[in-house]
C-alpha cells in the first residue's frame, strides 16, 4: 500500500495531489483498474 503524503516528511518529498496520485497509479499498473474503486482508495 502506498500513502498520498500531505506535507513533506524527512523521507517523501512533498505533498501529493489526488490527481497526481491518481496519474502515478494508472502509469504503474498500465491504466488498467477500477477507477471508482481507486479513487475511494486514495
Amino acid at each position: 500500500m502506498r500513502c498520498a503524503p500531505s506535507t513533506a516528511t524527512e523521507i517523501l518529498t512533498g505533498p501529493d495531489s489526488e490527481e497526481a496520485f491518481f496519474d502515478d497509479l494508472l502509469r504503474v499498473i498500465g491504466g488498467q483498474t477500477n477507477e471508482e474503486l481507486a479513487r475511494h482508495m486514495i
